[in-house]
């Protein structure tokens, strides 16, 4: 989805900005990591690969990253954690996940409202 096309899914009715400036934050983190030599993530802490993402996010969306001090915390904070390993979260959810598959396919018991 590019955000000029409008196809950015709202996820924070507070944040009308939020998606889009999330969006910018990885298309400039893919860049980085392109200029890094491929799959290369900032370190965790790396102060100066989180500017350079930032630097990155300011020249594709000027408008969004100019003196925001809000959107830069947040694009240097998405480079900073970007090399988590998150497995408690992606053990729980794939249970979540997988129950809710088997309840989908066997048909004997609901699903959660709106999860498929």
């Amino acid at each position: 989805a590019k955000p000029e096309d409008g196809e950015l899914m709202m996820s924070d009715f507070a944040k009308f900005d939020r998606p889009g400036v999330l969006h910018t934050c990885f298309r400039a983190l893919e860049e980085y990591s392109e200029k890094a030599g491929g799959m290369a993530l900032p370190n965790p802490g790396d102060a100066a690969a989180a500017d350079a993402v930032l630097a990155g996010a300011k020249t594709m969306d000027k408008e969004a990253f100019g003196d925001n001090a809000a959107n830069a915390r947040i694009a240097k904070q998405l480079a900073s954690g970007s090399r988590a390993v998150l497995s408690p979260i992606c053990a729980t959810l794939g249970g979540i996940v997988g129950q809710e598959v088997l309840k989908a396919c066997s048909g004997k018991f609901t699903p959660i409202k709106g999860f498929f």
